[in-house]
């Protein structure tokens, strides 16, 4: 038999890898690599495929290999500066950024990436030149010009362009520290706390969510110092952030506390609370650069010393990520020591002798921590970048435990060199060694991290929260006063004023009358409308959004302010929305047969909203929205979505074949059995789906062909229907966008299961021809 070439062997890899075949692509790069070790080409390709894998350290050895061998190949630079830039190291990505712009013509994504990470370094002017170039070879970047803009209301630029006024943004864009809402001081609060435990149905899985906890201990903290913990009509309320929530009462003093899912969050999410913590130091460096304020707020344990003897070598607690389990487990390896396991998923995934149970009781972990020689512990990739602290560590040491973490960006600050950090699974398994057999070493960390960790309680957490509300609550009485004393009939009649010069198209006084009513009340609507329409005809377009946004969040039920907001968004879109090529490869699809959803929070906004959601932690996902009704028909949030995202693209439903898309994960989270033919159909086409158990029953098997997200209850008068669970499709949507290889296993699934629903599929199809004119012959 004829050996195989180095070229045979690259160009079967690539085929494989192009349909999908991940594992047997790689295999063919490195036989290719046996041949020649330092082929650009081959380094690079396994460089990729390391980056799908989620192996980041592996991925950028291969690419750094590969740039040994020719330090101008395009690809690997521009490979290498990603891999950089997804792992946080910013500075190195800016570098080979830059390298990239001057080997070849630059493109907007790579002058985008560059922006971003200048913008985490802190060089703002260098980035606001780089987004302004982009800008220059593509005009239509709405975020872009949105960031821009933003860049300039916060005065972080030497851009000036001579004398401007500034008070409608100070009055529109109010900073965290100035809004105190309906809150005035008093000797007992009424407190509401959020968490994303809330919705988990099962009572049972909710207390191995690690929020729960959290919201358990500071709900307890509150009630002991004399607060009271009501979901009803409360004077505060603080959301512990683990995603986006969805539906925020309008009246309390709305805390944010953000402990973990970083990447889940931008300044939309930001503007709707009155003031924000976060949980990470490196972190508020960020949230300023947004235009925000926010204070530190680490967290706090409720563990106290336990005296008890040594039963385990090595524990860990925590749920598997995925099908592969945990990387600080997979670095660990085989191990003659006793390693137990305790979380959901591990069962198919350890041996027997190292997997403890399901869930490990919250009241004994103490005595688990004290009772092991080592805790490991991991983070969140986006948690481990950003600086986000695992509550855990704080845990074991105030239980008597030693613990052994991943490492995590801004940690010195707190710890300094008393926390035991490894690199990689070599260091980790000579950490493990070494303490292991070095008891006395273990003690004296232990002795120090307690002394580090006893200030963490939950009642200091509780008093930090509760002296910055009576802060804010004193100014907001004396603030008060001042306003009882203003003359509303003033403002009104500078009001009428205004329109009568706007009739007569006199902008310049029309403006001084908008904005010296808002100088006096920055929440009234009929103001911010006003200088919309002002803002509008100077052609200033992007602020008359930011003000129509205004209206309709102080008073959603004006209408004038929603269909010129409407309008003006839809606009704005441009033809992103029905001319993006048709055969653009898309990682989820979505498609609404069904009219009569556009309504929050029903399916196609559901869909939207967490896909928005997604997008910002993953920029490499993208989303079709498919849709019977026109996009003006959806409520303006959806539409400004929409806008504001460019990995969502949105089409009237009938343009195209969903066909086209088959190697995407379709999401049809309908909550009704009457839709099961289109659920079949799409099966037939050998797309996974994520849906819920009303439509999926004896359809789609979890975690096999599909996953199943869970569904609530919406209250419409005195009808009562189910509605999607937005936070739980995000965080399915979320998984399944990091793991593209249990994507290719849920597809594989599906396919095996065609011949099951062929005959049905077949009769689906017809109706579809017949009845919807949508798939075309």
């Amino acid at each position: 038999m004829r050996k195989r070439s180095l070229e045979d062997i690259l160009e079967q890899g690539e085929d494989l890898f192009s349909r999908g075949d991940i594992d047997k692509a790689a295999a063919c790069f490195e036989e290719a690599l046996k041949i020649d070790p330092h082929h650009i080409e081959v380094l690079n390709n396994l460089g990729v495929i390391a980056f799908h894998r989620g192996a980041l350290e592996e991925a950028v050895s291969c690419l750094r290999k590969a740039l040994r061998s020719n330090p101008n190949y395009l690809d690997a630079v521009e490979n290498l500066a990603k891999c950089l830039e997804v792992k946080g190291e910013f500075s190195e990505a800016a570098e080979l950024y830059r390298k990239r712009i001057d080997l070849g013509e630059p493109s907007t994504e790579i002058l985008n990436s560059l922006g971003n990470c200048l913008v985490q370094t802190g060089q703002l002017d260098s980035a606001y030149k780089t987004y302004s170039e982009s800008l220059e070879i593509q005009e239509d970047q709405p975020l872009i010009k949105s960031i821009l803009k933003e860049m300039e209301a916060i005065g972080r630029t030497k851009k000036t362009k001579g004398p401007k006024k500034e008070v409608m943004t100070g009055s529109l864009s109010t900073a965290p520290y100035q809004k105190s809402g309906n809150l005035f001081k008093k000797e007992s609060y009424r407190i509401c706390i959020l968490s994303f435990s809330d919705t988990e149905r099962d009572e049972e899985r909710r207390l191995r969510w690690g929020d729960y906890w959290i919201k358990y201990e500071l709900q307890r903290a509150f009630e002991e110092m004399g607060h009271r913990i009501t979901r009803s009509d409360p004077d505060v309320l603080i959301h512990l952030f683990g995603v986006p929530s969805d539906e925020l009462p309008k009246d309390p003093y709305k805390i944010l506390w953000i402990h973990s899912h970083p990447d889940l969050l931008c300044p939309d999410i930001l503007a709707r609370y009155d003031r924000i913590y976060s949980l990470s130091i490196p972190f508020l460096d960020k949230i300023r650069s947004w235009g925000f304020q926010a204070d530190l707020l680490v967290g706090a344990t409720a563990k106290v010393p336990v005296r008890t003897e040594i039963r385990h070598d090595i524990v860990f607690v925590g749920n598997t990520k995925g099908p592969y389990g945990r990387k600080i487990i997979n670095d660990l390896g085989k191990t003659a020591y006793d390693l137990k396991v305790w979380g959901e998923g591990w069962e198919n995934i350890l041996p027997p002798e190292h997997y403890g149970g399901l869930y490990y009781e919250n009241e004994r972990l103490a005595e688990l921590y004290a009772a092991s020689r080592i805790v490991l512990n991991d983070h969140h990739e986006d948690m481990r970048r950003e600086g986000f602290l695992n509550p855990r560590i704080l845990d074991v040491f105030a239980s008597g435990g030693f613990v052994i973490s991943d490492d995590i960006q801004g940690i010195e600050g707190i710890f300094g060199e008393t926390l035991v950090r490894y690199k990689d699974a070599r260091d980790l398994k000579e950490l493990v060694e070494y303490y292991i057999s070095h008891p006395e070493e273990r003690r004296k960390i232990i002795e120090r991290g307690q002394k580090i960790v006893r200030d963490f309680t939950f009642r200091r957490m509780a008093g930090k929260i509760l002296e910055d509300l009576d802060r804010v609550s004193s100014m907001k009485t004396k603030r008060q006063v001042k306003v009882i004393g203003a003359d509303s009939r003033n403002r009104v009649s500078l009001t009428e004023e205004g329109e009568r010069y706007l009739a007569r198209d006199l902008l310049d006084q029309a403006q001084d009358c908008f904005e010296r009513v808002l100088m006096q009340d920055a929440f009234s609507v009929p103001a911010a409308y006003g200088l919309a329409r002002v803002f509008l005809k100077r052609g200033r377009r992007q602020e008359a959004i930011t003000a129509l946004k205004k209206c309709m969040t102080v008073d959603p039920c004006f209408d004038p302010a929603m269909v010129l907001l409407k309008r003006l968004l839809i606009e704005s879109i441009g033809d992103r929305v029905e001319k993006k090529s048709p055969r653009a490869n898309f990682t989820f699809v979505h498609a609404a047969w069904e009219e009569g959803n556009a309504s929050f929070p029903e399916m196609t906004p559901a869909v939207i909203t967490a896909f928005n959601a997604v997008s910002r932690a993953n920029p490499e996902l993208s989303f079709l929205i498919c849709s019977r009704m026109s996009l003006q028909d959806y409520p303006w949030e959806v539409i400004d979505m929409v806008r504001s995202n460019r990995q969502i693209v949105f089409r009237t439903l009938g343009q195209k074949s969903i066909e086209r898309h088959r190697k995407a994960v379709f999401v049809y989270p309908a909550c009704s059995e009457q839709y099961r033919d289109k659920l079949r159909y799409v099966l037939s086409l050998g797309m996974p789906v994520i849906t819920t158990a009303f439509l999926g029953r004896g359809i789609i098997r979890d975690g096999y062909n599909g996953l199943i997200i869970r569904s609530t209850h919406f209250q419409r008068g005195d009808e009562s229907k189910p509605v999607v669970e937005v936070n739980d499709l995000a965080a399915k949507v979320f998984f399944l966008g990091k793991d593209p290889e249990f994507v290719l296993e849920l597809r594989s699934n599906t396919i095996r299961e065609r011949k099951r629903f062929e005959k049905i599929s077949r009769e689906a199809v017809q109706g579809h021809r017949v009845a919807n004119r949508i798939i075309r012959p």
